[in-house]
This record gives structure tokens, sequence and C-alpha cells, in this order.
């Protein structure tokens, strides 16, 4: 679903106009993706990268903008069983237009760091922000429950604990990929 925003007295508001300055893709069906990619002059694979949980960090400077590709933790649900996933996002940032890519619908722009916004190289960097602060939550979390996992497995050696603290270090490794990427990408970008 592509949706368009624009900042109006430094709020961003949703809008019908296509030559919005901010346009976000949420789970784009491959029209979508074509569309913008066509409309806007955009690498379509640099568009589809921007959908791989696979793809690496990495940022390139095409023809009239920039293509940064990033990796941000996934919400967590309990049904993924300890198990904290990451995904890819793509910020696409031309002069006065970004383009935003995500696999999935989420909410944004409702963080209390998009109430007052000024301009689209703010939300580009307040994006990456809320991706960095994201991770720090869930290395938090992560910190907790293998705490918790810890005072069990002293007190009994069952397999679900020991199946419960294997899926933690699988979600750091992912998680310490996709951080040393987003830095890689970040230092780059100074």
């Amino acid at each position: 679903m592509i949706r368009n925003y624009k900042i109006e007295n430094r709020h961003l508001e949703e809008t019908e106009d296509d030559n919005s300055p901010i346009i976000l893709a949420s789970n784009p069906s491959q029209e979508e993706l074509k569309g913008l990619a066509k409309k806007h002059n955009v690498d379509e694979h640099n568009i589809l990268s921007a959908l791989d949980p696979e793809e690496p960090a990495r940022i390139e400077f095409d023809d009239g903008h920039l293509a940064f590709i990033f990796k941000r933790p996934k919400n967590y649900s309990s049904v993924d069983h300890f198990v904290f996933k990451v995904s890819s996002m793509g910020l696409f940032l031309f002069e006065k237009k970004l383009i935003i890519i995500v696999s999935e619908e989420l909410p944004l722009f409702k963080n209390k760091n998009f109430k007052s916004v000024q301009n689209i190289k703010e939300i580009f960097l307040k994006l990456i922000y809320n991706s960095i602060f994201h991770f720090l939550e869930h290395l938090k979390i992560i910190n907790m429950i293998a705490d918790e996992i810890e005072k069990k497995l002293n007190k009994s050696m069952e397999n679900k604990h020991l199946l419960n603290m294997f899926s933690l270090e699988k979600s750091l490794v992912y998680y310490l990929n996709a951080i040393s990427s987003n830095g890689a990408v970040v230092m780059r970008i100074k």
C-alpha cells in the first residue's frame, strides 16, 4: 500500500497528492514497486532490496538520489519463540522527496520523534535513529530473558530452557550482523 505525506506546520499529514514529498510504500505490490521505480527513476533492484530480509545494509549514490538500505528489528511476537528477527527498509532520498519502502504495515510516524519535523532529511535521520533505538530496546529485552532462562537452567536442566537459550543466541547473531551492517553504512554517510 502506498501512502503520501506532506509536512504541514511541522507535522506529517497524509495527503492524496501523488507528488507529495514523502511516499511510504508498506508491503507494496509488484505493480506499485514498478510504478515507483519508473516514476522516480530508481533502480528496481534497489527497490526490491528494501524488501529482502537477507539483503545487507548498504548505501548507494544514484543519479539524483541516495539509496539507503538498512536493517531494522521486526516487532517481536510470542509466536516467534524467543527468535528476534530483522527486516530490511529502503530509504530513497532525493533533494525534495523521500521514498520509504518497508515489507510490512508499520506505524512509522506514530512515534513521538515525529511530532515535530522540519524537512525530509530530518525524517530520514529519525527513521534511522528509531531503528537503532528499537535494536537497543530489543537487546535489553533479550538480556532480561537470558537472565531469566539462566536462573531456570540453574534450578532444572529441562531441554525447553536450553532450546530457548539457543533461540536467543540465534537472535543475537542476526542482530549483530544487522547492527554491524548498519554501522558500516552510517560510517559511509559521514
